[in-house]
Formats: C-alpha cells, structure tokens, sequence
C-alpha cells in the first residue's frame, strides 16, 4: 500500500524539482537531497535527474525544463522497479560477472554507434555520469538471470503445448499480421490509473515531438518486446486483443498511437506494415504419376463399357507396377508413366483428384478429353512449410512466460515494498 500511494505524489514531486517557470541549477546540496527510499535503499535527486539527462540525450529530445518535468514521473517510477529488482536478486545472491557487464556495455556501444571500449568518454562529454548506464545494466542482467532461475524451477513448455501453437498458426495462414513497436505501462490497481495514463500521455507527447521510440520503449516499457525496443515482429490478427487489433487497422503506418487500455495496463503502438500471413502453397507439391487412359468412341454404350472396364481395372491395382501393367495391356500410348510434376502444372480437372489421393492409391474413374483416366501416385514431395520450426516456436512460448513471470514477480515487489517519496 505504501508503494501505492507514493506512485500517486510523483506527479507533484516532478513540479517541485522542476517548475515550469525555468530550470533551477542544482546545488551541492540539493544533488544528496532523498527523492525516494525503497525498503532500506536510497535514490538520490542526483539518480533522478542524471537518468532523465540519459533518456533526453539517447532519445534525442530537447533538454528543457518542461521535457524534464514531463519525465520526471515515469522515471522516478523505473528508477523504484530497479532498486526493488535489484534488491530481490541481493536476496537470491544473483550478481553480475564481469565479463556479463562488458558484453552489455558493448551492446550499447554498438547500438548506439559508439567506438568500442568509448561509452565512458560518450557519456562524460555529454555531462552524464557512466555509473547512470552501469546500473541500469547490472539491474537488467541480474533479474533476467532471476528470471530464468524461477523459470527452471517450475515452468516449462510441453510438446502439447507446441502442436497446439503450430496448429494455431496453420490455421491463421492468410489471414492479416501486423509489424508494430510498443510500449506498455502497467496497471497494478484501479487507483494508479490516472497516473499511469498520464504517464502514458507524456510519451505520446514525447514521441510525437521526435523522440526514438525504442530508446523510450528500453527506459520505460514493462511489455517482454522492451529490449528490444519494443519491436514485437510480425503478429498475426487473432493473437491480438480485439482493441489492439482494431487500432492496428487504422493506424497509418510509422504514426504514434494515443494511449489505449488493455486488461493489463496502457499500450502504446507505432505501426510499421501490414500484411496476409504466407500461405503454404500446396500445390507446388511435386508427384510421380502413373496413369491408365480407356479411349471412349462415339458409339453407343462405349462410355458405359469403359466406366465398367476401369471399375474391374481398379479392383485387380494394388501398386504402381501392377498400374504399369494394366497400361501395357491397354496398348494406348497415353497411358503408363507421366513422371514428376507439380500439381499446379496439371489440368484443374486432375489436379483436384490428384490432390488428395494417397501415394499408392488407385484413382476413381475420372471422364477428360483423351477418354476415361485412371491415376495414381507413388511418390509425393510436399512444400516447404512456411511455418516456424518447433523450437522456435517453443522459445516463443517460453518468452510469454517469462514476460507473465516477471509481470507477476515485480507487482508482488511492489505490493510488498516500503516507499516513500522525498521530493
């Protein structure tokens, strides 16, 4: 409850560092000065204000006082979920290695385009202190190993689970996907609400005056997609809330939505492309044909007497040498082997019964042009499924659990956390 009710002063607090008359220089003093205590842990105005320095310059907004203030609540709040992550993982004696801190840093040079081993000087010369990055790094590190510790413990993917994901997806083939970034703000109680919206809103409103959406999205978005700066992929309609996809069909490409509510929380989206799943094409399947072909002749009857005589034909025809046979014994020239084709390359009427009939299976009589037509296929090459393969779909369905874990893990934090608001 204490967490509760801290959350709902941050918007205050965000006036009384930064009043919109102008930015006030911070003091000596004024940098020790206690924004907020978690638990038995301390963020100082000096974290506060060197972390919102870090969001405004990645995300390449104007610094301002007024950009400042509009951050200020949504980052004092990450700053909070980071101490309590990091406390959780002292509690566990999850910590970061060395070498772990150096790939991370390294990442961060790369996607930002800094020379190896120049993040420190990046940083310094643009008046931010590195332990800002450090921190935040150690704290992403240590509660992902958190998480994949609690995920072996008790959480799994069974092959069930896997067949009925890729059954999902055979199903949905044609049907429209979506490539969308997002950032997503949780709703723990019907009384964060209003500020979580507000929170919300000033993103909109940064994101609409230029700021990076997946700078944004890595500093503040609680979706599994933040870091990756909230790039979700190509997602088909019917995995999606029937809101989200609504927005999504509207939404013109590359424009920042409005805030919308979800069961969970508030969500942000940049649409970038629609389009149908790909559909596998099954007729580029390739199939070695044998065929036995009965002239009929304009006589009375003959069609009749030939229906009848591929009828007894069919009976005696267990397998394809039995049908080279029987197109010996017709001694007509279109019958016997037809080799490999692709069902597309055959005539519609043939490519129908051609289709479904099973390798070694004779064809009912069917009527064409050269007379009547018996057909069987003793090889099948299917297409290429355009479907993902089991294990990646498995790693999928592994990352939704994490991002509910995680979800759950941290809201039960909070519930349970002493924090009170200093500013």
């Amino acid at each position: 409850m204490m967490f509760r009710r801290a959350i709902r002063r941050l918007a205050l607090a965000a006036l009384l560092i930064f009043p919109s008359t102008g930015l006030v220089p911070v003091t000596a003093q004024e940098v020790q000065r206690i924004a907020a205590v978690v638990n038995d842990d301390v963020i100082s105005v000096f974290d506060l204000v060197q972390r919102m320095k870090l969001v405004i310059v990645s995300s390449g907004l104007q610094n301002s006082p007024e950009v400042m203030q509009r951050l200020s609540s949504q980052v004092l709040r990450s700053l909070i979920d980071e101490r309590l992550r990091m406390q959780e993982a002292a509690r566990n004696n999850i910590s970061v290695s060395e070498p772990e801190l150096a790939n991370a840093i390294a990442n961060v040079e790369k996607r930002n385009k800094v020379p190896a081993d120049g993040l420190e000087e990046y940083l310094k010369s643009r008046e931010i202190d590195p332990n800002t990055v450090i921190s935040q790094l150690k704290v992403q590190i240590v509660w992902g190993k958190l998480m994949r510790q609690r995920m072996r413990a008790g959480l799994t993917v069974t092959d069930d689970d896997v067949d009925d994901e890729l059954a999902r997806l055979e199903a949905s083939q044609g049907t429209p996907e979506y490539r969308f970034s997002e950032i997503f703000l949780v709703v723990e109680s019907i009384d964060q609400d209003t500020i979580v919206r507000q929170n919300a809103e000033r993103l909109v409103e940064q994101l609409r005056a230029g700021a990076k959406f997946g700078v944004l999205a890595r500093q503040f978005s609680e979706g599994a997609s933040a870091g990756q700066g909230g790039d979700v992929g190509w997602v088909s309609e019917d995995q999606l809330a029937e809101e989200v996809a609504t927005l999504l069909a509207t939404l013109e490409p590359e424009r920042i939505s409005q805030p919308i509510r979800t069961s969970g929380g508030y969500l942000i989206v940049q649409r970038h492309d629609r389009r149908l799943s790909m559909v596998t094409d099954l007729d580029e399947a390739k199939v070695t044909l044998k065929q036995v072909v009965l002239r009929v002749s304009a006589a009375d009857g003959e069609e009749s007497r030939q229906l009848a005589a591929a009828e007894s034909i069919r009976r005696t025809v267990g397998d394809c040498n039995d049908m080279d046979r029987a197109a010996a014994d017709t001694e007509f020239d279109m019958s016997g082997d037809l080799g490999t084709v692709r069902l597309k390359d055959l005539p519609p009427d043939l490519r129908e019964v051609v289709r479904a009939l099973p390798v070694g299976t004779v064809s009912a009589p069917v009527r064409t042009k050269l007379g009547i037509q018996l057909l069987m296929v003793c090889d099948r090459t299917e297409p290429a499924s355009n479907l993902p393969g089991r294990e990646t779909v498995r790693n999928t369905l592994m990352e939704r659990q994490f991002e509910l874990v995680s979800r759950r893990y941290l809201r039960n934090l909070r519930r349970d956390a002493f924090v009170d608001i200093r500013i």
